[in-house]
């Protein structure tokens, strides 16, 4: 860990020296659009040059200190250098500034599960699903809890998120059903399938599974939740 730790550190510094180093970056600020060293950011990025995507990305950060998108972008290059303790730290100021904004919160619970920072991941986890009260959150909730093995905790979020979703969406009750069949719960898994035909009896992936568990997915096999 300390050996990759200071890899990336080796990283970072030579994007600060490399090729003048940011104080000559700056200078381009003047000459350059911004929207065009982003660009060149990203495509270093694509490139796998993390020092050059960090020179880029850092000028625009400084360019625009409140911004919470250039936060991300850096916040991206250590994710992909392998660093997501460090990444964690500037998708925590990205999602602060723009708490709203769906791609910041994934990124931060992706770099804090990873950084095996887990007591601040489902401290801020819960308090945005109870804060909320909306599906999206109580589904993140219960899709980390499932990776954390809390099986319970798992349950009783997608259970949640699967009362407040979109009448059109069954993806908490396919997750839900999931759950359940990783823990052999064979009459819950089917109830939750069943729960995802009432939504959408087409789903393919739901009538595989019912057919491997010698269910016949029929017109009258849904029910609407509630009915069980």
């Amino acid at each position: 860990m300390i050996g990759r730790r200071l890899a990336i550190v080796g990283v970072v510094m030579a994007a600060i020296v490399a090729g003048g180093g940011c104080a000559n970056m700056r200078e381009t600020v003047r000459k350059e659009p911004i929207l065009s060293i982003r660009a060149r950011g990203q495509d270093a990025l694509a490139r796998g040059d993390y020092a050059a995507a960090l020179r880029a990305f850092r000028v625009v950060a400084d360019k625009y200190p409140q911004s919470a998108r250039a936060q991300h972008d850096i916040g991206r290059v250590l994710m992909a250098m392998g660093d997501p303790l460090g990444a964690g730290e500037v998708y925590m100021v990205a999602h602060r500034r723009q708490p709203w904004v769906e791609q910041y919160t994934d990124s931060l619970a992706e770099a804090l599960f990873q950084a095996d920072r887990k007591d601040t991941l489902f401290e801020m986890l819960r308090s945005e699903a109870a804060q909320n009260g909306i599906a999206r959150d109580y589904r993140r909730l219960g899709t980390y809890a499932l990776r954390d093995g809390a099986m319970e905790e798992a349950i009783d979020a997608l259970e949640q998120a699967a009362r407040l979703s979109d009448k059109d969406d069954p993806s908490a009750y396919l997750e839900l059903a999931g759950v359940y069949q990783t823990l052999g719960r064979r009459e819950d898994e089917v109830r939750e399938l069943r729960h995802v035909m009432n939504i959408d009896p087409g789903q393919p992936e739901a009538r595989a599974r019912l057919r491997e568990l010698d269910e016949i997915p029929g017109p009258s096999f849904a029910i609407e939740p509630g009915e069980d």
